[in-house]
């Protein structure tokens, strides 16, 4: 009898984990469409060059560490954005690739690959152009409240940068004098 009861419990379980694992994947599957979403308002404010729709999906208390280990708070993002939207004439292509992603409880970790392309203007010479193309490995950080999913923290992992089809991609540290000042870049 007891060699019957674990058989049928070794059956129960065997049909019924494809089921509970399914639950999950669903559910990480509601997650990943509703945070793609939230990326396609990003890369939509990127188009658009709307720093507003590029900020919304993100907490109040957002923080981006960059590759030099640098902790950029919103506010200091707020300031690099509208600079690098003066001199962003066009953005040709702007996109977010989710590669995985951890759901634990009303938190979600990603692993996000960013690409960019567009034209920007030259900062030396007044009327020339040249073609941008990034592509950026973040580890991002989404929190939900309320249903709604907002990014917490992101990590940029690797980013690549090219211009006019040259590899410059040294990390770049994003430095703030004072609260309020705009960033210089080194």
């Amino acid at each position: 009898m007891r060699r019957l009861q674990t058989l049928v419990c070794t059956v129960t379980v065997g049909i019924m984990t494809p089921g509970v694992m399914n639950v999950a994947n669903a559910e990480d599957a509601a997650v990943k469409k509703a945070i793609a979403g939230q990326y396609a308002k990003i890369t939509q404010g990127y188009k658009t060059k709307t720093l507003k729709t590029i900020l919304e999906v993100t907490t109040s208390d957002f923080t981006i560490k960059t590759q030099t280990g640098q902790i950029v708070t919103r506010q200091q993002l707020e300031a690099a954005f509208s600079q690098q939207m003066s001199f962003l004439q066009k953005v040709t292509e702007s996109s977010f690739k989710i590669n995985k992603l951890t759901v634990k409880g009303s938190e979600a970790t990603l692993e996000v690959k960013s690409t960019l392309s567009g034209i920007v203007a030259d900062l030396q010479q007044k009327g020339k152009t040249h073609a941008l193309d990034s592509v950026t490995d973040y580890r991002d950080v989404w929190i939900t409240a309320g249903g709604v999913w907002k990014r917490k923290r992101s990590e940029i992992l690797k980013t690549t940068l090219k211009v006019d089809g040259n590899d410059v991609s040294a990390p770049v540290p994003v430095s703030v004098k004072k609260s309020g000042d705009k960033p210089a870049r080194h």
